[in-house]
Order: C-alpha cells, then sequence, then structure tokens
C-alpha cells in the first residue's frame, strides 16, 4: 500500500509543480526574479482555502527558493494516510508544529479526493486476514466497499474525503471524524489522544 501511496501521491505532486512552473512563468515574464516558487505555492493554497469557502489569512512573502527539490524529500515529510497519531505529532513537530497545527490542518480532509488505494486496507484486510478496521463505522465501510472500493485491488477509484463537500471548506470533516467517519487512519488517529478531541 505504501509504494501505491507513494506513486500517486507522486503524480499529484508532478501535476502540481506544472501548473507552479506555468505560474512561475508568466510571473517571470512579468516581474523577473522577484515571486519565488514557495512564495507561489503559498499564496496558492490560502486562495484555494478562500476559494472553497475558508478562512483567509495573511500570507507572508519573501521566501527564496531552494537550488534543488525532490519529490522524494517532499513525500518524506508528508503524512501518509495510514499514520497512527504519535507518527502524525511527530511528523508536525518535524517541521515545528504542534499538536493543534495537527488538528486544524487535519481540516483540509473537508476538501478534495482519495483514490481507494490509500485506505483500502481499512476496508478489505486491515489486519492481514480480510478484515475490516473496527474504527472505521460499520455502515460507512459498507457503502464504501458496495459502492466504491469494491475490490481490494481498486487503485484507481476516487472518493470524496469528505462525501458531500469536496469543494467546500467547511467543519463537517471533524463531525465525521467524531462518527468514525474520516477516510484514512490518520483521520481516526485523531480520535486517540484526549488532548486532540479537545482541540478540534
Amino acid at each position: 500500500m505504501s509504494s501505491v501511496f507513494t506513486k500517486q501521491n507522486s503524480r499529484s505532486l508532478d501535476k502540481g509543480v506544472v501548473a507552479e512552473n506555468n505560474s512561475k512563468s508568466l510571473l517571470e515574464a512579468e516581474c523577473p526574479g522577484i515571486v519565488s516558487c514557495a512564495d507561489i505555492i503559498a499564496l496558492v493554497a490560502r486562495d484555494s482555502i478562500v476559494a472553497t469557502g475558508g478562512p483567509y489569512w495573511r500570507v507572508p512573502t519573501g521566501r527564496t527558493d531552494g537550488v534543488i527539490s525532490r519529490s522524494s524529500e517532499a513525500l518524506s515529510n508528508i503524512p501518509p494516510p495510514f499514520a497512527n497519531f504519535t507518527t502524525l505529532l511527530t511528523l508536525f513537530n518535524n517541521q515545528g508544529l504542534d499538536l493543534k497545527d495537527l488538528v486544524l490542518l487535519s481540516r483540509a480532509h473537508t476538501i478534495g479526493i482519495s483514490h481507494c488505494s490509500s485506505f483500502l486496507n481499512r476496508l478489505h484486510n486491515f489486519t492481514g486476514v480480510g478484515d475490516q478496521d473496527p474504527s472505521l463505522d460499520s455502515e460507512y465501510a459498507a457503502n464504501l466497499k458496495a459502492n466504491k472500493c469494491k475490490t481490494p485491488s481498486d487503485n484507481t477509484t476516487k472518493v470524496e474525503m469528505d462525501p458531500g463537500s469536496r469543494k467546500t471548506f467547511n467543519l463537517s470533516y471533524y463531525s465525521l471524524v467524531l462518527k468514525r467517519r474520516g477516510l484514512f487512519e490518520s483521520d481516526a488517529a485523531l480520535t486517540t489522544n484526549p488532548t486532540s478531541l479537545a482541540v478540534g
């Protein structure tokens, strides 16, 4: 599963790099050497949240770009969908972020989609004996198995991370997680720590 997750996220990163390069080319034509790729990414991330109904915040600019970029380095810092609470918090702490940041930034799962391969084991083979993750709501799991991720080898079907609001930034993610309907193990992990529950 980890290799499939890595391949799909690598493809997503590649698409993002193409979009960022296009934006950078347009900006360079207008104001050469002024706006960094790092600033573009930060501003686009903020504007994407605003465009989907989320909050606006001031983004400090003036970042400089690195000399080289490696998708492998990016992927090693992105929490995988199967991470437990300890792994999530460690990855966030390694970036200078804390528990509150972890809970608040996890809310990004209210927008977007995922491929079944990122959570198939929760539906079809959680402990290696063809079972389902007991921390996942059984009704939700049955619906996913019947209508979306029908086989244990489905690597292509896409599923809303927050059913019904994949294009709207809202608070429904937290409600779903508390109802044991978070799509990823990393979503469910937020409910395993009493402090993270208090933050959300």
